[in-house]
């Protein structure tokens, strides 16, 4: 995987249909490659702290557009949110968000102890 496979032609991934995949672009920061620049450059966001996107409504920032404009709709009732926190009653569109939302806000597990 990583850099180094990409430097030397690509890397080749076979999607769930068996298409066949050529990425080209490597993020350099982590080695992770992608199939096209676009990709690449919402990739490397991750590896920043800058969130140029605000919200209109709430004025939450974001890194990407895509997720601005999602999370706009949900201040509209537009996004179906199903899943609901038994704890609080927070609701979420996807169920790895509840699961997210309820190990980080309510869990009493800590997994690194204080010195």
């Amino acid at each position: 995987g990583g850099a180094a496979a990409v430097a030397a032609g690509g890397v080749v991934t076979t999607t769930a249909s068996g298409k066949r995949i050529r990425k080209n672009h490597a993020c350099e920061m982590c080695g992770k490659a992608f199939r096209d620049v676009y990709h690449l450059n919402r990739h490397k966001l991750s590896h920043s702290d800058e969130k140029p996107y605000q919200c209109p409504v709430c004025q939450q920032r974001f890194k990407r557009k895509d997720r601005m404009s999602y999370h706009v709709r949900s201040h509209d009732g537009a996004v179906h949110k199903p899943y609901n926190c038994s704890h609080c009653g927070k609701s979420f569109s996807r169920p790895d968000h509840l699961n997210s939302h309820v190990r980080q806000v309510h869990s009493t597990e800590r997994p690194f102890k204080c010195e």
